[in-house]
C-alpha cells in the first residue's frame, strides 16, 4: 500500500504544485489587499451597496466585510469549493478507472498488489494530495499576515482551510463511487461538477430566494463554514462530511473488489438507471447537509421533570446555522419556524447604516460606564431560571382562557398555554413573570405579561398578552403595548444557547435602559414613560456595537453575541436596568463566560438610525 501511495503522489505532483502555488499567490495577494481596501470603507461599501443583493450572494454577500472572516469569506472561502472542487473531482473520478481505461490496471494486478492495498493506498494519496494543496494555500494566507491588519493569527487561518478539506473529500469520495457505477470516469466527473455547481447556486441563492430553502436542505454546502470558520470550527458538520466521504470511499471499494475489469468504451447504461444512481448519491449525501441536531433544553420552574409534560415539546433548534454566503442571511427558525420573514426589521443588518444623531446623548443617558450584563445563564436566581424562558407546543396544545388586566390592549385568548409553562423567574416570581409560547406548527408566538395560572393551569390571568403570526411582518396596533413596554415581541431578540453554540446570531437582541422617553420609534409601537427630554432614548431605539470594537481577547461564545452586536445590534424594549441583554436560560450556558460582557461598557456603543429602511409604519418589512 505504501509504494502505491508513493507512486500516486508522483503521478499527482505537478497537479499539487501547480495548483498551491497558483492559490499560495492568490491568497498572498488577498491579505495584501486588505490594508488598502480598509482605507477606503466608505468608497467600498458604497461600491457594494450599488450591486443586486442575488449577484453579490455568489462572493459570500458584503455583511460584516470588513472584519477578518467576512472578508474571508467574500474574497476567497466562498466560491473556492468550486474552482478547487475542479481538481478534487478529477482526481476522484480517474482515481483507479483512469488506469482502467487505459487498459494497464490488469498490468498492475498481475503484480503481487492486491485490489485493497491499490485502492486505499491511493485513496489515501488522494487525502495526502488535497492536503498539500490546501498547505499550500494556507502558507500564502501566513506569509501575507504581516502586511495587512487582519484580526486574525495564523493557526486561526488554518481553520476555513480544514472545513474546506471536508467538503472537497467529499466531492472528490463521490465522484471516486461514480466511477464505479457509471460507465466512464469522464460521466463520473460530469455528473459530480453538475452536484457540486448546483449544490452552490442553491445554497448561495437561498440567501435572497426562499423557495430555494427546501432544497437547500440536501446542499452539503449548506453546513460549509468557509471564512466564518476563523471565529471557530464547528466539529458536527466537519465530522458528518469526513464520514459521508468515507461512506463513498467505502462504497466504491467493495465495488471494486468484485467488479470485473472493464475495456474502455465497454458497457452503457440508460438515463433511468443514472438518474437512480444520482438519487442515492443525494440521499446518502443529504445527512451531511443537516449535520447534528442542536438543541436547547426545555426551561421549567425550578425543579426539571424527569419526563416531559404531555404534548408539550423541549425547546429544540436543530437548524446548524452556517450558511455559505452572509448577506441577507435566511430568517432564523425555532422549532421548524421562521421567526419572522428575513427581510423583517429583526433580521435585518444595521452595521452599514448611519449613527442617530443623538447617538451620544442617548449613550450618556444610559450610561456610558455601565457594564454590559447577560440577563440569561444556567441555574437558579432566587429559586427561578436565569433568563426569559419559553416552550414549544403542537398545533393540538388545548387553548385556556386569559383575563387581561390591560384588556383594550391585548389581543383575546384562548391561548394554547400548557399548565406548566415556564414562568420567568419561576412560579414563586413577582417580577415580569412573562410566560412566552410558540405553536410549532402553526408558527404562531404568544407571550404574556405577569402572567398566573388559575386552578392548575386551566385559565391564567395576565397584565397583557400579545399574539404574533412569525410569517407575517404585522406589527401591533400604534400605541398598543404587548407583553413588553415597547409593543414588540420578546421571544425574536432573546439570545438561545443554540444559536451561539452553532456560531451565529441572525437577528437583533433584546436589552433594556433605566430611563426611556415618551415616545417610540419604528418598529416599536408604545412607550412607557413621563419624561419628555430629548436626552432619554425612544422605545424601539436600535443600537450597536461599534465596528472597531475588538473583540479578540472574548470566548468564542462571546465573540458570536459580540458579532451579533456589531452586525444586527440590540432594541431597546423595556424600562430596566442599563444595557441588560435578554436571554433564555439554559443549563449549557457558563455563567463565567457570560460574565465577560461585564468588561464592555456603553461607551462602546451607538444608536443607530433605521429609518431609511421602513416601507411602512406598520409593517416590520424592510426595503431591499
Amino acid at each position: 500500500m505504501f509504494t502505491i501511495f508513493n507512486q500516486s503522489l508522483r503521478r499527482w505532483k505537478w497537479q499539487i504544485i501547480g495548483w498551491g502555488s497558483s492559490l499560495l499567490v492568490i491568497a498572498m495577494y488577498l491579505m495584501w489587499l486588505y490594508k488598502p481596501m480598509m482605507k477606503q470603507q466608505a468608497q467600498v461599501k458604497a461600491l457594494f451597496d450599488a450591486y443586486g443583493k442575488e449577484m453579490l450572494s455568489f462572493f459570500g454577500g458584503t455583511v460584516d466585510i470588513f472584519s477578518a472572516g467576512g472578508y474571508l469569506n467574500f474574497g476567497f472561502f466562498s466560491y473556492i469549493p468550486v474552482v478547487l472542487g475542479i481538481l478534487a473531482l478529477l482526481l476522484g473520478a480517474g482515481l483507479v478507472v483512469a488506469d482502467e481505461e487505459k487498459g494497464t490496471l490488469d498490468l498492475i494486478l498481475a503484480h503481487p498488489i492486491s485490489r485493497t492495498a491499490l485502492f486505499w493506498g491511493r485513496w489515501l494519496a488522494l487525502v495526502a494530495a488535497l492536503m498539500a494543496v490546501l498547505v499550500l494555500t494556507w502558507a500564502g494566507f501566513a506569509v501575507g499576515l504581516p502586511w495587512t491588519g487582519l484580526n486574525a493569527t495564523v493557526w486561526q487561518l488554518l481553520l476555513p482551510h480544514i472545513a474546506l478539506f471536508s467538503i472537497l473529500l467529499l466531492f472528490s469520495s463521490l465522484a471516486l463511487w461514480l466511477s464505479l457505477v457509471l460507465p466512464s470516469r469522464t460521466l463520473a466527473a460530469s455528473v459530480t461538477a453538475a452536484l457540486l455547481v448546483a449544490s452552490y447556486l442553491v445554497t448561495s441563492l437561498a440567501s435572497v430566494n426562499a423557495k430555494l430553502e427546501p432544497l437547500n436542505q440536501f446542499s452539503p454546502l449548506k453546513s460549509y463554514q468557509g471564512g466564518s470558520a476563523i471565529n471557530g470550527l464547528h466539529i458536527g458538520p466537519l465530522l458528518s462530511s469526513c464520514g459521508i466521504a468515507l461512506g463513498f470511499a467505502l462504497l466504491g471499494w467493495l465495488l471494486f473488489l468484485r467488479r470485473d475489469i472493464r475495456v474502455s468504451g465497454e458497457g452503457t447504461w440508460g438515463l433511468p438507471r443514472i438518474l437512480l444512481v444520482l438519487c442515492g448519491a443525494l440521499w446518502l449525501w443529504s445527512g451531511c447537509a443537516s449535520g447534528p441536531a442542536t438543541a436547547e433544553r426545555n426551561p421549567s420552574t425550578g425543579r426539571q421533570p424527569s419526563t416531559p409534560p404531555a404534548n408539550v415539546e423541549s425547546q429544540e433548534d436543530p437548524t446548524i446555522y452556517l450558511p455559505l454566503v452572509t448577506h441577507q442571511q435566511p430568517a432564523p427558525t425555532l422549532a421548524g419556524c421562521s421567526v419572522f420573514p428575513a427581510d423583517n426589521i429583526w433580521n435585518t443588518p444595521v452595521d452599514t447604516l448611519p449613527v442617530d444623531p443623538n447617538s451620544d446623548v442617548y449613550v450618556a443617558t444610559i450610561g456610558a460606564n455601565a457594564s454590559v450584563h447577560a440577563d440569561f445563564g444556567s441555574g437558579l436566581w432566587e429559586g427561578g431560571p436565569i433568563g426569559i424562558p419559553y416552550v414549544t407546543v403542537p398545533g393540538t396544545q388545548p387553548r385556556v382562557p386569559v383575563t387581561f388586566d390591560y384588556a383594550d390592549e391585548s389581543d383575546p385568548g384562548p391561548y394554547p398555554i400548557p399548565p406548566d409553562a415556564p414562568i420567568e423567574g419561576g412560579a414563586a416570581s413577582n417580577g415580569d413573570r412573562h410566560v412566552l409560547v410558540v405553536d410549532r406548527d402553526n408558527c404562531v408566538l404568544y407571550e404574556l405579561y405577569y402572567a398566573f395560572p388559575v386552578n392548575g393551569g386551566s385559565a391564567w390571568t395576565a397584565g397583557s398578552g400579545a399574539i404574533f403570526d412569525l410569517s407575517s411582518h404585522a406589527l401591533r396596533p400604534a400605541s398598543w403595548t404587548s407583553a413588553d413596554a415597547a409593543g414588540l415581541p420578546i421571544l425574536p431578540g432573546l439570545v438561545r444557547y443554540a444559536e451561539v453554540a452553532a456560531g451565529e446570531i441572525r437577528h437583533a437582541l433584546r436589552f433594556t435602559a433605566p430611563q426611556t422617553r415618551r415616545a417610540y420609534v419604528w418598529p416599536a409601537r408604545h412607550y412607557a414613560s413621563d419624561l419628555t427630554g430629548a436626552q432619554y432614548p425612544p422605545m424601539g431605539q436600535r443600537f450597536r456595537l461599534k465596528a472597531d470594537f475588538d473583540i479578540r481577547g472574548f470566548s468564542p461564545e462571546v465573540q458570536v453575541i459580540l458579532r451579533a452586536l456589531k452586525t444586527y445590534g440590540m432594541m431597546l424594549a423595556d424600562n430596566g436596568a442599563a444595557w441588560y441583554i435578554s436571554g433564555a436560560p439554559d443549563e449549557r450556558w457558563d455563567n463565567d463566560v457570560l460574565h465577560e460582557l461585564h468588561q464592555i461598557t456603553g461607551a462602546a456603543f451607538e444608536a443607530v438610525d433605521v429609518s431609511a429602511l421602513m416601507v411602512d409604519a406598520n409593517s416590520g418589512q424592510v426595503k431591499k
